[in-house]
């Protein structure tokens, strides 16, 4: 993975965004059958209260939800400074390139879903999808690249934010109902034989740093990784530089595999390690 608060940033101090990124691996790759030790997957949805008091729920990828995730990864490939180095990317994805490399085995999101009961009405879920595609919308219009960045560290257009802001959200304490403050995917790492050895990326909000979206997400994905039949879970390039994220791993009992010397060339005078993590599950 070049994994973030776990792309791959796992931004925990104030001046950076929560990313976690992952290499990309094989793009259409069949999922792991489930195996002996297979165990019931956690029930989704899964709600808690995040620190800044937004209540929020880890799901399934909703279809309405896909262009909001491939905006908010494109907002890291495509921002200056460390935010932009947590996936290898070096221009905006498509809608076609996200779909082969996000979209290829199981996609999650965590959205904000306000004080909603559990159980809503189909009324009240008719407005929350409501609110929540007028969120989409906003943030779509605010947050993805007007024109494709040919080089790993664009500036920020007008209509984006530094780290020091949500790229889609007017206040950092209160997000709107249905926004997408993280997501993540997971799908094997190799094919075939060693399909059951899984792959996993991760991205949050910039302004949802340090409300500990990013391990929510790597413990969940954990927690269902073995219910898919995956037996290990290996990240192929986690930058050198990006610390938060493999702190993040580290402590949740990942392991140092190898080092790819200059694996990101970032220029003709700079370039970044990368490191290998594997944990058996």
């Amino acid at each position: 993975m070049s994994s973030a608060e776990p792309r791959q940033n796992a931004g925990q101090d104030a001046g950076k965004p929560e990313a976690i990124g992952v290499e990309p691996g094989t793009e259409t790759q069949s999922r792991a059958e489930p195996g002996l030790n297979s165990t019931l997957p956690p029930a989704l949805p899964i709600r808690k209260t995040l620190p800044n008091g937004a209540i929020a729920e880890l799901d399934t990828l909703r279809s309405e939800e896909t262009e909001a995730v491939r905006a908010l990864l494109n907002y890291f490939v495509t921002s200056s400074g460390t935010e932009g180095l947590t996936y290898p990317f070096a221009r905006p994805l498509s809608p076609s390139e996200f779909a082969a490399y996000w979209l290829s085995g199981d996609a999650f999101v965590v959205r904000a879903v306000g004080d909603a009961p559990p159980q809503a009405s189909q009324n009240t879920a008719s407005k929350e999808r409501s609110a929540r595609e007028i969120s989409q919308e906003r943030w779509l219009k605010n947050l993805s690249p007007k024109t494709p960045q040919k080089n790993i560290s664009p500036s920020i257009s007008p209509n984006q934010t530094s780290s020091a802001g949500s790229p889609n959200r007017a206040s950092p304490i209160t997000p709107a109902l249905g926004e997408v403050l993280g997501a993540f995917y997971l799908k094997p790492n190799f094919p075939g034989w060693c399909s059951h050895i899984c792959n996993a990326g991760f991205i949050v909000q910039p302004a949802m740093r340090g409300q500990g979206i990013g391990r929510w997400m790597a413990e969940t994905m954990l927690a269902i990784a073995p219910t898919k039949g995956y037996t290990a879970v290996m990240f192929n390039l986690v930058f050198a530089t990006n610390e938060p994220s493999l702190n993040l791993w580290r402590s949740l009992g990942f392991s140092t595999i190898g080092r790819i010397p200059q694996a990101a060339r970032l220029s003709e005078e700079a370039s970044v390690d990368a490191i290998m993590l594997y944990r058996t599950l």
